[in-house]
């Protein structure tokens, strides 16, 4: 029984010593953001000399919240992880340097406290006296779109497109044959594009709209078009990666339409050549052209297939064609 009693007595005064871990006494530094998007952002910063830490995040004005020892905070996207005062909301906890943040809003400033923690559960001590904070705003919607669409090196299937970029950092082509494009792109959505897509659903857009370009430069060579067909495009600036910004006719801020173009396809000809003659003729060699007495004898093509731009080629049994 005594050594019973001398356990209880034992356990009791060690009890208040594990209940509590020893606070960090080195705040987190030197903060700094960077992958800034339309709906997320990476904060990074050097550790102190806490086990673990925890961002809180408030949307528009300066964190005020102080955590309390003891507890144990959950964290996650902006406004779904533990809310610590109103408004203000624990967004990551951990033993990282950085972290990326999400569930943000574009166009918003938000402002970030890191507070340095040991312990777990109740044991968690937070060094509340001195704490790592700073503010950052997400991007906003390009102000400055696209201009001067050019058309050139035109064939049945092939065009290419050239413009003057907007202020965005990226841009993307949409194309509907027949008639205007009818839709425009939508803020944090990505769209699959590619030079050769017209037609396949993968790269759609609405209904009969393709994206045939995503990128920061200021020409594309499209294929896979079909002849004698009128194409309308519509280009539209963009700023983000993960959660683009688009600038368009419904924009909050600098609203405008995309910059549009139309242009059709060559037809494929329509009469072949329908005569050659032969001249020179030698041992060896001789001259043959298309159109040497007649001029229609052409066809009514650009180019012909005689693996030249010229019509008129000549013969050598030992040189080749020449």
């Amino acid at each position: 029984m005594k050594n019973l009693y001398f356990f209880l007595l034992c356990t009791a005064m060690l009890l208040p010593l594990q209940m509590f871990s020893q606070a960090p006494t080195t705040p987190a530094s030197n903060l700094s953001f960077s992958s800034i998007d339309g709906n997320r952002m990476q904060i990074n910063f050097t550790r102190g000399n806490g086990s673990q830490r925890i961002i809180i995040a408030k949307e528009g004005s300066p964190v005020t919240a102080i955590p309390s020892d003891g507890t144990d905070y959950l964290a996650g996207a902006f406004g779904t992880g533990n809310e610590i005062s109103p408004g203000e909301f624990v967004v990551y906890k951990g033993s990282s340097y950085y972290s990326t943040i999400t569930g943000l809003s574009p166009r918003k400033t938000y402002f970030f406290r890191i507070f340095e923690f040991n312990g777990s559960n109740f044991t968690t001590e937070y060094l509340t006296s001195s704490f790592l904070e700073g503010s950052e705003s997400t991007l906003t919607n390009p102000s400055v779109q696209t201009s001067n669409i050019v058309f050139s090196d035109l064939m049945p299937t092939k065009m290419k497109l050239s413009w003057t970029n907007g202020n965005g950092a990226r841009r993307i082509l949409i194309a509907r044959a027949g008639s205007s494009v009818d839709v425009e792109p939508q803020d944090l959505t990505s769209y699959q594009s590619y030079s050769g897509g017209f037609g396949d659903s993968y790269y759609q857009i609405g209904s009969g709209n393709y994206v045939l370009y995503d990128g920061t430069g200021s020409n594309v060579n499209l294929t896979n078009l079909q002849p004698n067909t009128t194409y309308h495009f519509a280009l539209f600036e963009y700023n983000g990666n993960y959660g683009k910004l688009y600038l368009t006719s419904s924009s909050p801020e600098n609203p405008a339409p995309g910059a549009i173009g139309i242009q059709s396809t060559d037809a494929y000809p329509t009469e072949n050549a329908t005569g050659m003659n032969f001249r020179s003729l030698d041992g060896n060699r001789f001259i043959f052209d298309m159109d040497y007495y007649t001029a229609n004898q052409s066809g009514n093509g650009e180019k012909k297939n005689d693996h030249s731009q010229s019509r008129k080629r000549s013969y050598s049994g030992s040189g080749g064609w020449g």
